[in-house]
């Protein structure tokens, strides 16, 4: 019977008077246990750290994981530098549970052994994995030898055996008493416990450590190289604040840094700059020396990114103090600084992928859906990593570009309220144009996106630059000859003949022609048009075009023959002119001219019927 049922149905004024008092009895918190012997323990760091014995029940203890391994939503992240998810990590637990030994969850003067360590609210703090095989072990009846080991030496820790005899399922666990920060004492508790740790585990450890001063002193080669002289101080402060225990192993018998030094430093630079699981996963477990040079190049741009997350954080509180009482904040709308993350960490992936299938990366973002499931960004990137995997240098300039447009524009997005109210914001794709174009104009490299249109589109084997015999008809016919590859305006490009090239070919009278080339001419990769090939194109001057116009082209009787598209002209006259200059004069094989958005365009190559002429949306 509920409170209520019994209160309605009590007969007298004193029944209901113990029915009140019985209430108060059954919800009144259970007092706090008293500490009993004092024990001091130590950090791997050298940290000197109060605590008191105490017994628990094992359902009051907060560990940072429930029995099945998910995230306890009750704990304080911050205080897990493990992951506590992972397979090995569940079966260590389990090993653990089947096998109790008492006399190794008592006492000891480290910090990372002994009887578990929480703070006042019996949240652990040190020795959740103890903790959950604890608990794992009495719902399995396998924990009467560990309580009977407190019945009996209750007394060594001032605690009394009766306690211990009337709870349900005691916890030996030591109080800690100390004030401090509590994240950093259980970081640094773990840090005897790293070599049990996977490497993306430690990453994140050592991530929190890294301040602002250390990152002021993070200046790797241009290629990334952590060990070049002016990286010298980074390396002395991390040495310093990681502690003298683990720097034993990962200095050599002179003092000079080993590869797991080289490899820690990496990781948790990674982690702090990124904060990427994927990506810090990646880094600290990829053995394939051209992946590899990707994330050295990374490495030389950490430090703008680590700086763009903080810029990322002050624009969003700036932005919600300034507007809040005004429009309604969608926090889950990513940021600019968000895109960019996701986006690299994308097109690595990507790169990654086309490698491992053998595939190069316009094949796999063709099969991969175009325009689906890859956003233009990170299309963009992904080829641009792919056309520059062996240079490092090159791709640490274009990241650290990047990541220095983002971080001004973030600067700008802080400063200015009135962007918040009407646009003016630059989009992902805006500050990767934008970078592209500073880059080729300072004579530097190609950029990003639209990563040297000329030199790719020349890459074909009928480009004029190639000594390379015209592709037979056969060839033509089947598609297997080489082509140049590239992305413009987020769509991926087959070049059959670059601008400068001649086309050749003969009409439906018998009749040869040939032309010189305006413009770059090919195909849209993974798509199919109206005579069984890819979608034919021809590129204009700007990637950024708003729309793309299409020719719906007819043969000489007036009939639809096929689909050329105009992308990257600014206005209809602009792509009818362009169409018509790469035909011999006289050519008239316009049925009309249709213009589309570029999503509507992209929408049109995933669903429109490649058979009739098409129609505007």
């Amino acid at each position: 019977m509920s409170k209520k049922e019994k209160i309605a149905a009590a007969a007298s004024i004193n029944e209901l008077c113990d029915i009140v008092k019985s209430s108060q009895t059954e919800s009144a918190p259970s007092p706090t246990p008293s500490t009993g012997r004092t024990s001091y323990v130590v950090t791997a760091k050298g940290d000197e750290v109060e605590t008191g014995f105490k017994l628990v029940e094992a359902s009051d203890l907060v560990p940072s994981n429930t029995q099945d391994g998910r995230i306890n939503p009750d704990f304080p992240q911050e205080l897990q530098p493990r992951d506590r998810t992972r397979v090995s990590s569940k079966l260590q637990i389990s090993k653990m549970a089947s096998d109790l030994r008492p006399q190794q969850l008592t006492d000891s003067g480290l910090s990372s052994h002994g009887a578990p360590i929480v703070g006042g609210d019996n949240v652990v703090e040190s020795g959740n994995g103890r903790t959950m095989a604890l608990i794992s072990a009495y719902q399995q009846g396998k924990a009467d030898h560990y309580r009977q080991y407190l019945i009996d030496n209750a007394e060594r820790f001032d605690l009394d055996a009766n306690d211990v005899k009337s709870m349900k399922e005691p916890v030996l666990v030591r109080e800690r008493i100390t004030e401090l920060d509590r994240a950093k004492f259980a970081r640094d508790s773990n840090l005897s416990d790293l070599q049990q740790m996977s490497a993306a585990e430690t990453a994140w450890v050592d991530a929190e450590r890294i301040n602002d001063q250390m990152i002021a002193l993070f200046n790797p080669s241009e290629t990334g190289n952590l060990l070049a002289q002016t990286n010298q101080g980074f390396i002395n402060s991390f040495l310093t604040e990681i502690g003298d225990n683990s720097t034993a192993g990962l200095l050599t018998e002179d003092g000079r840094p080993t590869k797991q030094l080289i490899e820690r430093m990496q990781n948790a630079v990674f982690a702090k700059a990124y904060k990427n699981e994927k990506l810090v996963k990646l880094v600290s477990e990829e053995p394939d020396p051209e992946i590899r040079n990707i994330l050295n190049a990374m490495n030389s741009a950490a430090s703008s990114f680590v700086e763009m997350q903080y810029l990322n954080g002050e624009a969003h509180k700036q932005t919600v103090g300034l507007v809040a009482n005004a429009i309604d904040i969608n926090q889950s709308e990513p940021t600019l600084a968000e895109n960019a993350l996701e986006s690299l960490v994308k097109a690595t992936e990507l790169v990654r992928q086309a490698k491992d299938s053998g595939q190069n990366i316009d094949e796999l973002l063709a099969q991969s859906g175009l325009f689906g499931d890859n956003d233009p960004e990170a299309e963009a990137l992904a080829r641009f990593i792919a056309n520059n995997n062996r240079s490092a240098k090159r791709m640490a300039t274009a990241f650290k570009a990047m990541a220095e447009a983002i971080n001004q524009e973030l600067l700008h997005q802080g400063q200015a309220m009135g962007d918040m109210f009407g646009g003016g914001q630059a989009t992902l794709i805006d500050i990767l144009g934008r970078v592209n174009q500073e880059l080729e104009s300072d004579g530097q490299q190609a950029g990003f996106m639209f990563e040297s249109i000329d030199s790719m589109a020349n890459e074909a084997a009928t480009s004029p630059e190639n000594d390379l015999p015209e592709p037979t008809a056969a060839q033509k016919e089947a598609g297997n000859y080489r082509k140049g590859r590239l992305t413009f305006s987020g769509f991926a490009i087959a070049i059959e003949n670059p601008k400068g090239s001649l086309r050749a070919g003969t009409d439906d009278n018998g009749q040869q022609w040939s032309i010189e080339l305006k413009n770059h001419y090919g195909d849209i990769s993974g798509t199919m048009g109206a005579d069984g090939d890819p979608i034919d194109v021809f590129l204009g001057h700007n990637q950024q075009c708003k729309e793309v116009f299409i020719v719906n082209q007819v043969n000489d009787n007036g009939d639809f023959d096929e689909h050329k598209v105009m992308l990257g002209f600014d206005s209809a006259g602009e792509a009818k002119e362009a169409y018509l200059s790469n035909y011999s004069e006289g050519w008239d094989g316009i049925g009309s001219l249709v213009a589309m958005s570029v999503f509507d365009f992209a929408w049109w190559l995933r669903t429109g019927d490649m058979s009739v002429p098409a129609t505007g949306r």
